[in-house]
């Protein structure tokens, strides 16, 4: 694995600290962990609706279900 190169500004540029080094790499480790887990997500949401899980749970409604579980909207 390559190191992640950041992008630099031009105001008050300093002499960069370990430990803002390691905070910047937790960062992107983290944007990357939310790309694959919005995949994931998806991916079972789709599979709940297509398949329709919610109805094991009492609703007649998907969009319903995901809004009174997670209050998660429609447009989400």
């Amino acid at each position: 694995m390559s190191e992640i190169q950041p992008v630099y500004g031009m105001f008050n540029l300093r002499e960069k600290r370990e430990l803002a080094k390691a905070s910047y790499e937790y960062i992107m480790k983290d944007v990357n962990d939310m790309k694959t887990n919005a995949i994931r997500f998806g991916f079972h949401l789709m599979e709940c609706k297509e398949n329709k899980y919610y109805e094991d749970y009492g609703f007649n409604n998907f969009y319903e279900f995901i809004e009174k579980n997670w209050r998660l909207g429609k447009s989400t």
